[in-house]
């Protein structure tokens, strides 16, 4: 029995040997992955500045070029005359009458004079393709729709567009607009 408790009493000393080594490991660990923990903070905070110092300057940067160029915006207004009141919605009617005219399976051009037919005919979608460019440029010049359409329903020297639709009699463009439900400019505008 004596043999038993000398072997129990070497192996206290032992047993709290280890139990304080394991408690002295698992602190190392525990700074270990505290000090990791911490770097990985700051440099996440670092980061984040960068981050943040880079998106103030891109949108400072893009602030000025929009700022810019409404300043060109509202110098090409001056310059073309257009610095009355106008109607905020003339590109949005603009867009919609070019889109149904690209959608009718039709024939765009002028009358001739003698014959009545159309002269130099163009598939709607051609002619809408380069209406298009000149619709711009009346969205900033018009004051009202019926302005606009005015303009966009006669060529550069005034001659009056026609319309063909499968077959049928030319129409002038501007009646072929008007008398689409959807294509109305409100009265008054």
């Amino acid at each position: 029995m004596q043999q038993i408790a000398e072997a129990q009493s070497a192996a206290a000393p032992s047993r709290s040997r280890l139990a304080l080594l394991a408690f002295l490991v698992f602190v190392v660990i525990a700074l270990v992955l505290a000090w990791l923990l911490n770097d990985l903070r700051l440099q996440l905070r670092e980061t984040a500045e960068t981050v943040n110092a880079k998106l103030l300057e891109k949108t400072e940067t893009s602030a000025q070029a929009l700022a810019e160029l409404s300043e060109d915006v509202r110098q090409l207004r001056d310059l073309a005359g257009a610095t009355g009141p106008r109607d905020a919605t003339l590109a949005a009617y603009a867009d919609a009458i070019l889109d149904k005219l690209e959608a009718a399976d039709a024939t765009i051009g002028t009358k001739g004079r003698l014959s009545g037919n159309l002269s130099e005919p163009l598939p709607s979608k051609e002619w809408v393709a380069a209406a298009r460019k000149e619709a711009v440029w009346l969205t900033f010049r018009a004051k009202s729709k019926d302005e606009l359409l005015t303009r966009l329903s006669a060529n550069k020297f005034g001659s009056e567009w026609h319309v063909e639709v499968a077959g049928a009699e030319p129409v002038p463009l501007r009646q072929w607009i008007t008398s689409q439900p959807d294509l109305q400019p409100t009265t008054g505008q």
